[in-house]
């Protein structure tokens, strides 16, 4: 990291070819209170080719922002960069798609200052639906799921310690436990749909597990927009493949038989969940949510468990 002398929060947001979705958020971002010290804003972009490179110089002209450019797709790599390139003693991560309560980062901060033996800060996420929420994602009984399939972070209700990481969107780590570690690389949205899921959270278990801690600032809130597509059924259950994805990357089962690169037991499993979900097509969208789910992670487990294999089998090879 460079000289933090004269910067105490560095806030970092990385962005791809969503240049209208950014402007709206670096317009809410320059209206933030920033009474008791200074900051600046590292805007990475993530080798766009729409109009964000104008969005981001217009924005020069009420933030303090410094533009960094990483061509090659991948939200870790660009944060990694970003977090380089930081010079605040707090870094405080979010996304591009975004509303910022004015109180935001000067909660973030303050609360730093009133945990001094704690290092990671997770702000609130509220969500706003679009104006057409899918049927079977209305009433009481479905809103659980809905505010997990839309990020929502609100672990307990006053300020305090959690056991619940933060989330991407609305999170601020210390720099000194950053020393040392940084996001994994091979994981997180990378240009493509079926990448393995992680980043924010997988570096946040990573620094608990080294004793830092996890405090909740109710006050620091922000609201994520939901965008329709996201609701669709399959974009939710496709969404399970990246999550089997990553299950499979942290911790794949070891089998002594493999069939093409995979334990025998996988591939009945996929078979049987596949037969499931074609008898359940004419059944309730939650049903189908549920099967098509467990279908998907399944499918994203076994493919990241051959590619792991496969790339071990070359290495002995060579």
């Amino acid at each position: 990291m460079r000289d933090a002398a004269t910067v105490d929060v560095s806030v970092v947001i990385t962005t791809r070819n969503r240049a209208d979705l950014l402007k709206a958020s670096l317009d809410t971002l320059g209206s933030v209170d920033t009474p008791s010290f200074a900051w600046e804003l590292l805007v990475v972009d993530n080798g766009s080719n729409d109009h964000t490179r104008n969005v981001l110089e217009q924005a020069r002209t009420m933030l303090p922002l410094e533009i960094l450019t990483v061509v090659r797709a991948g939200k870790t790599r660009a944060q990694n960069v970003a977090v380089a390139h930081a010079r605040g003693k707090l870094v405080a991560f979010s996304d591009d798609d975004v509303v910022f309560d004015p109180a935001w980062l000067n909660e973030l901060a303050s609360a730093a200052a009133r945990w001094p033996d704690a290092s990671i800060f997770g702000g609130q996420i509220d969500i706003a639906l679009p104006s057409q929420v899918p049927e079977w994602l209305q009433g009481s009984e479905m809103r659980p799921l809905l505010e997990r399939l839309c990020a929502r972070y609100a672990p307990r209700v006053d300020e305090g310690e959690t056991d619940q990481a933060p989330l991407g969107p609305n999170m601020a780590i210390r720099a000194c436990a950053l020393t040392d570690v940084r996001f994994d690389e091979n994981v997180g949205p990378d240009g493509t749909h079926d990448y393995i899921k992680g980043g924010d959270t997988d570096l946040c278990h990573v620094l608990a597990e080294r004793g830092h801690r996890f405090v909740y600032v109710p006050k620091a809130r922000i609201i994520h927009h939901v965008r329709e597509g996201q609701l669709e059924l399959s974009s939710i259950i496709e969404g399970m493949f990246r999550r089997g994805r990553k299950n499979a990357y942290l911790n794949p089962k070891p089998a002594k038989v493999l069939i093409g690169h995979a334990p025998v037991s996988l591939w009945f499993a996929l078979a049987r969940q596949w037969l499931r979900y074609l008898a359940c097509r004419s059944l309730s969208t939650h049903t189908r949510y549920k099967v098509g789910s467990k279908l998907f992670f399944r499918r994203g487990y076994l493919y990241q468990y051959r590619l792991q294999q496969k790339a071990l089998k070359s290495g002995q090879r060579s």
